[in-house]
């Protein structure tokens, strides 16, 4: 296969598994029903789990898997705000919990032994869960800031950070082998700038792109578009 070819068969391969306003959406792709979501939260919950009787994960994973179905049915379609993700993962693990309760209860056989081991697990699970969904349902069609024209400014920034970041790493690892080992001079150069780095950093968080060194109000906020503009 041609290079052009196959170049061209990869572009549209990663478009077509992102999601997009104009293409019909089939079974749930990009929406709130997303199957990958769902295998995604199994495969979290498998490895928070991990070490828990194979009877207890079962039932622990089923329920948290039914829990957060009913979560999806209520949110949808899925806002992708902070509050709806913690509400998704406290939800299901208090019915983990609950479960594991019950279970210990009438039937000690899907239960765990080790209580430690339910609520390592259960924190774990619900850490994962609500990180997984809250980026998930910022990735969905309906979410996705490309689609803004903010998200221009905020991805040319990335590719301005991106590039400074190489550029300074490889400065220092010349510059590690340029220097000689003996003495203090070189950590003592190294520590300096990365304080002064954290300075900088510091600065331009709280001036939001304003100037540096003075008190200079910013005459367009950070989130207008250039380009429009």
């Amino acid at each position: 296969m041609p290079r052009r070819s196959t170049q061209k068969w990869v572009t549209k391969m990663v478009q077509e598994l992102g999601p997009s306003r104009k293409r019909k959406q089939i079974l749930g792709i990009g929406t709130t029903y997303d199957p990958r979501k769902a295998i995604g939260e199994v495969c979290l919950l498998l490895f928070s789990l991990v070490g828990t009787p194979w009877r207890a994960l079962l039932a622990m994973i089923t329920v948290a898997f039914g829990v957060l179905r009913v979560r999806d049915w209520q949110i949808h379609p899925a806002k992708a705000t902070a509050a709806e993700a913690a509400t998704d993962g406290l939800a299901m693990g208090a019915c983990m919990l609950l479960s594991q309760i019950y279970f210990h209860v009438q039937s000690p056989s899907f239960a765990a032994t080790n209580f430690t081991e339910v609520r390592h697990g259960v924190g774990l699970s619900m850490v994962a869960i609500t990180t997984w969904r809250l980026i998930f349902h910022l990735a969905t069609s309906k979410n996705d800031a490309q689609a803004e024209p903010e998200y221009r400014v905020f991805s040319a920034a990335v590719r301005v950070i991106a590039l400074i970041w190489t550029a300074v790493q490889f400065t220092i690892a010349t510059s590690l082998q340029a220097v000689p080992d003996a003495g203090h001079a070189r950590d003592l150069l190294l520590g300096y700038t990365t304080m002064g780095s954290l300075i900088v950093l510091y600065r331009l968080r709280k001036k939001s792109g304003g100037s540096f060194f003075w008190d200079v109000p910013r005459e367009k906020p950070l989130s207008s578009d250039p380009v429009v503009e």
